[in-house]
């Protein structure tokens, strides 16, 4: 998909970029192409390319699962070294087999952009951990890898996270109507553009798949549910669900970011609903895991429901005044991520929009000509394009920093682009 930000793209020069991510799920690791039409370090035009895909084998699960997990036999430092350097190994071989399929060389590509694996977020501290190792995919691939993008945000008093909504804008900005742009990982992200792509919000609401995958994987050896098979199957749990939305983190104000570190089985514990999987019923699993299908669907929409009151409220007030004003009647909601390909998650999606009185047009990302897999990596391979011209963002508005950044620290290559360009000069 291609999406033009100027008309006068004839003299812009087109650049190869390459994302890389991993997500909260961690079922699998993802790399897309991106091109990138540039003039005087201005992005002229984008255009996703091939998406590839390596899912993680049963032991590396086990590695990265447990670096989240305090209680884990992998929560030291050495472990945390073998997993910063399966990140960089595994990406390195990505990278390469996307070169070999599009038949691109290295020296084609200007850089890596790389999120790394997320094993601890705590940005009311200004902390957010996630491993890696760019020097070592820089000597892997031989090309520069940038790495460790919520740093610069975190450091101008930012969440560092989500940080998805620049690209969003870039991709969507011309959609002319309001847009939610909803990405379901492990953890669900909304993304509020206005009619002219202008970022309103961005924040995590909650969990996505990280309690519904946490399931799947103790109760049938299954690493998600889908199409939400088993959550059609069960009945929601209207006490529990109920109980569960009393949660701190629902009733905090946006700006807000999250992770595993509050949706995990100590949440389940939280509210008695961490099943016994020895002794529990089949039918309390499936009950279970359509409570906790509703808890995704509904704490997303109330996010939702959130920045349309905010906006809608200020427009009203700002009525009589000279101040710009604009509602957000009717919205266009866009899903994304492994939760655009849970059919029942989308089908609750728009029962409960209605219900709550929500004029959402929604539909998954796949109609816009994007592969729900390739939005993500192909953000990061943005935002390489972005640190690689010296861009810098504002987030104020999203992640409440308090000055722009420029994202993403430069890992060069001995033959890459950072060294070729000096020693052109």
């Amino acid at each position: 998909m291609s999406l033009n930000s100027t008309s006068d793209n004839q003299s812009c020069e087109r650049e190869i970029y390459i994302g890389l991510m991993s997500g909260t799920s961690i079922d699998s690791l993802e790399a897309a192409m991106l091109f990138v039409s540039t003039k005087d370090h201005e992005i002229c035009d984008l255009s996703i390319g091939k998406v590839v895909s390596y899912e993680w084998l049963s032991d590396e699960k086990e590695l990265l699962h447990g670096l989240c997990d305090p209680h884990s036999r992998f929560n030291n430092i050495q472990s945390q070294a073998q997993g910063a350097q399966l990140i960089s190994q595994r990406s390195a071989q990505l990278v390469n087999d996307l070169l070999q399929i599009t038949g691109y060389s290295a020296s084609d590509i200007v850089a890596i952009g790389s999120h790394g694996q997320t094993i601890f977020h705590q940005p009311e501290k200004s902390i957010s951990v996630q491993i890696d190792n760019g020097p070592n995919l820089a000597a892997l691939t031989g090309i520069d890898a940038i790495v460790n993008f919520r740093a610069a945000d975190l450091a101008a008093g930012g969440q560092g996270a989500p940080l998805a909504q620049i690209f969003h804008s870039a991709l969507f900005g011309k959609n002319n109507r309001p847009v939610f742009m909803l990405n379901l990982g492990g953890i669900a992200n909304i993304t509020a553009l206005d009619a002219k792509g202008n970022i309103i919000a961005a924040f995590d609401t909650g969990p996505a798949n990280t309690l519904i995958d946490l399931m799947c994987r103790e109760a049938f050896n299954e690493p998600y549910d889908k199409d939400g098979n088993y959550a059609r199957s069960g009945k929601v749990n209207e006490l529990l669900l109920n109980a569960m939305l009393t949660h701190e983190y629902f009733a905090t104000p946006y700006p807000k970011s999250t992770g595993r570190e509050l949706f995990n089985a100590e949440f389940l514990k939280r509210f008695d609903a961490l099943p016994d999987f020895n002794n529990s019923s089949r039918e309390d699993i499936l009950n279970l895991l359509a409570t906790l299908t509703e808890l995704t669907a509904r704490t997303v929409l109330d996010g939702i429901k959130q920045v349309v009151t905010s906006i809608n409220s200020t427009a009203k007030s700002n009525a009589h005044s000279d101040a710009p004003s604009y509602t957000l009647d009717t919205c266009e909601l866009i899903v994304a991520g492994g939760g655009a390909d849970n059919g029942y998650m989308m089908e609750r999606f728009k029962v409960l929009a209605d219900a709550m009185g929500l004029k959402l047009s929604i539909s998954s990302i796949k109609q816009q000509g994007i592969a729900p897999q390739s939005l993500e990596p192909a953000a990061f391979a943005y935002f390489a394009a972005l640190c690689t011209h010296g861009i810098q963002v504002n987030l104020n508005s999203s992640t409440g920093a308090k000055a722009p950044s420029i994202l993403g620290c430069i890992c060069p290559s001995i033959n890459g682009h950072f060294v070729r360009s000096l020693r052109a000069k």
